[in-house]
């Protein structure tokens, strides 16, 4: 198979079209895809010959790579400025044209003062993108990941119109860092895919349910052989602050897999959520996307806390009893306390001194003398209490 370098021509549009966010305001979505300012040429920006924006260091599995280093050439513009947003972009180039999948890299850019890394948008395959506040007022920011296979054949209308079989397809390793001046909710939001036609990222707040990210994505079925499907992916990193301010997580650093679910064309899909490793932000990943066209929704999934399991019941006297239990595990939001309640009939009792108790085990009060009790628990959290767990059953003291 054939695969032909993509030009500074046609990677320089093609990146900077895809600068497209979402804004809520007034309940409304509006889209912001404002047309790119002409930027100046792709071209090596070594810090050592360049002022910043500039490339500071570069790696491929670890080993260096240097302005001299035959087999590589990196390349960046310089500041571009939009009504929106202040970017840079940058690009990897193999010499033979062909980069491979398998290779990690990881690129160092000196920002200078000209522009904070609020947001990054990419091709590249599970990015890890770490931002440096230099304490002055400038910024670096390295990008580590693995280049992607993109396929062409979309037109640049909305909605994008692909080809059945792609045009033309390529290994990229290219992205794009962009100081916000809008839209200030999307600050460190990553977002990075292999898909040939993405019409913005959108966060809507319906008046039920919770909010969501929602994305219109397009590509070709086929490679250009014409047989092979095409697989897209895709990496959201959403940010503590939005998960707290548009999500209403309360405790994001406790979110697990399935405190956000993901939906292709409103079916359920196997999106993997997982946390930063450097923390302040959660992932999602989107793997195995066949084409023509797809509406991406990412949304809240459920973040009050597990069911906690009641492992034993005794009774302590004739009015009282305690209740041990294995606590619950948060998913969103932390776990503030727990809550007992025994029930027999229309006489209940619940845990002494209040709703809420922090430690087991758990002490009832207010038990009627001979009567036996079926008895549950629960966790509690800003976001809600958890279920109640499953009852059992506490004997009868005279």
């Amino acid at each position: 198979m054939t695969f032909t370098a993509t030009s500074t021509a046609t990677f320089t549009p093609r990146l900077a079209s895809y600068a497209a966010l979402g804004l809520v305001a007034s309940g409304l979505t509006v889209a912001l895809t404002a047309a790119p300012a002409t930027a100046e040429s792709f071209q090596a920006r070594w810090c050592t010959d360049s002022p910043a924006p500039c490339l500071v260091s570069a790696t491929r599995n670890g080993t260096p790579i240097t302005a001299a280093d035959p087999g590589y050439r990196i390349e960046m513009i310089g500041v571009s400025n939009n009504p929106d947003f202040t970017y840079t972009a940058f690009l990897l180039r193999h010499t033979s044209g062909v980069l491979d999948l398998d290779d990690t890299f990881s690129l160092t850019f000196d920002l200078g003062k000209k522009l904070v890394p609020d947001y990054t948008e990419s091709y590249i395959s599970r990015p890890d993108v770490d931002r440096i506040d230099d304490g002055d007022g400038s910024h670096k920011v390295t990008i580590t990941g693995q280049p992607v296979l993109l396929t062409y054949g979309c037109n640049d209308s909305y909605p994008s119109v692909c080809s059945e079989t792609a045009t033309d397809q390529d290994y990229e390793f290219s992205g794009e860092i962009q100081e916000l001046k809008t839209n200030l909710e999307f600050r460190g939001f990553d977002r990075s895919q292999s898909v040939d036609s993405v019409n913005g990222i959108f966060l809507e707040t319906p008046s039920r349910g919770a909010p969501y990210l929602t994305s219109d994505w397009a590509n070709s079925h086929f490679q250009t052989d014409g047989t092979t499907v095409v697989q897209g992916e895709a990496r959201f990193r959403l940010p503590y602050k939005m998960l707290k301010d548009d999500f209403g997580v309360p405790d994001p650093a406790t979110m697990v897999a399935s405190s956000m679910v993901g939906s292709v064309n409103g079916k359920p899909a196997g999106f993997e959520i997982t946390q930063d490793p450097d923390g302040g932000g959660v992932y999602v990943d989107i793997d195995g996307v066949t084409f023509s066209k797809k509406t991406i929704k990412v949304k809240r999934g459920k973040i009050t806390p597990t069911r906690a399991t009641l492992t034993k019941t005794k009774r302590t006297s004739a009015i009282r009893g305690k209740l041990s239990f294995e606590k619950a595990t948060a998913r969103g939001a932390r776990v503030n306390g727990y809550q007992a309640r025994c029930t027999s009939g229309k006489s209940v009792a619940t845990s002494v001194g209040g709703k809420k108790a922090y430690r087991t085990p758990l002490l009832i009060g207010g038990l009627k003398p001979g009567v036996t009790y079926r008895c549950s628990v629960r966790a509690l959290s800003k976001a809600g209490p958890g279920k109640w767990s499953k009852p059992k059953k506490l004997a009868g003291q005279a």
